[in-house]
Order: structure tokens, then C-alpha cells, then sequence
């Protein structure tokens, strides 16, 4: 399911007036910002987006990603340990803060 990579450009909005989905994966080594609080650089996030527009026509992005046993280090003990990370994803899409501010 997630054997691809996530493409490195896309247009949202096309995306969304077409109600696409897309699945794939991003290395760990390219998220360089993450990584820093790693033990490992080895691994990929998988990700499941969405890309829709809600009742008021914006468009909106939905999904999940996850990460099976990133290594990290305990702040107790400082040895390294494995976790499952997984968050969920709600965005819209906005061209000015005006519109930022409108959002519920």
C-alpha cells in the first residue's frame, strides 16, 4: 500500500476538485528538521492523504501517517527506544489570513 514514494510536487487543488487520494511513503534520511531528535535516520513514514472540499468549497486535505519503531532516546535513561508514531492530518487549503481566520 505504501510502496511508492510520495511525489515531491503536486497541485492540491486539483487534487481536491478531484477527490483524490494518494498513498506512499517518505524516507526518514529526507526529513532532516525530524531526524535531529532521532537515534536512526533508518525508516519511512508511510502516508495516506485525502484531498477533497468541505461544505463551504474549500479545499481540504485529510489522512493519517504513521512510523513503525522510529528510534529515539528515553530522557530518563538516554538509551534508545522504539516507538509507533502516528498522527492524523486535517488541513485547508487558504490564500490569505483572512481566509485563515475564517477557518472553524
Amino acid at each position: 500500500m505504501f510502496e511508492t514514494p510520495l511525489p515531491l510536487f503536486l497541485d492540491p487543488r486539483k487534487l481536491c476538485d478531484g477527490q483524490q487520494t494518494i498513498t506512499g511513503h517518505v524516507e526518514l534520511v529526507s526529513l532532516a528538521g525530524f531526524c535531529s531528535y532521532l537515534q536512526s535516520d533508518q525508516g519511512r513514514v508511510n502516508v495516506e492523504l485525502h484531498f477533497a472540499r468541505d461544505n463551504a468549497h474549500r479545499p481540504v486535505i485529510t489522512g493519517k501517517s504513521s512510523i513503525e519503531g522510529v528510534q529515539i532516546a528515553c530522557q530518563r535513561c538516554l538509551d534508545a527506544i522504539s516507538l509507533d508514531i502516528m498522527a492524523d492530518i486535517n488541513v485547508a487549503i487558504v490564500l490569505t489570513e483572512e481566509q485563515a481566520e475564517k477557518l472553524p
